[in-house]
């Protein structure tokens, strides 16, 4: 199987994986491929094999609880740009900022409010007021944090 499909090198891409039932996005990303193969490659890995160990991070966790509703997450594109540096701070600033909200596992440790501010306004865009009723993960998924040492 070719997982190269839509590859890209002259563009990278922040998207966001969204969670159908609600419309609020749980996983911030960063990639060459193009947005829809490489959420195609997030379904797959979820059900995957990792080191020998059953993949069981929060974002597998999530997307296997959608599948098990006959869901899929639904994936958006945020930010395109041909400077890599500004889609991996696009895409920190948004880890950093919806954090406890999404199943990222990591954050950079320090990010400017200027990037912060810059992210948001490419979020909106995509979510109108995302920040209505945007429900953690504990909320709306209890538990899914009780297994998970990722994080």
């Amino acid at each position: 199987m070719n997982y190269n499909y839509g590859k890209s090198r002259d563009w990278y891409h922040v998207y966001a994986l969204v969670d159908s039932s609600n419309n609020k996005p749980r996983y911030f990303g960063e990639t060459t491929m193009h947005p829809i193969g490489r959420a195609g490659r997030h379904i797959g890995e979820s059900w995957g094999i990792d080191k020998g160990r059953f993949r069981n991070g929060l974002k597998h966790k999530w997307i296997r609880g959608l599948a098990s509703k006959g869901k899929v997450p639904v994936v958006r594109e945020i930010f395109k740009s041909e400077n890599r540096k500004k889609a991996l701070d696009i895409e920190a600033a948004l880890i950093h900022q919806y954090f406890d909200k999404i199943t990222n596992h990591k954050k950079r440790s320090k990010i400017s409010k200027t990037l912060i501010n810059q992210a948001n306004r490419y979020v909106e865009k995509c979510f109108p007021k995302l920040n209505e009723n945007y429900t953690d993960l504990e909320q709306q998924y209890p538990g899914i944090k009780e297994i998970s040492n990722e994080r």
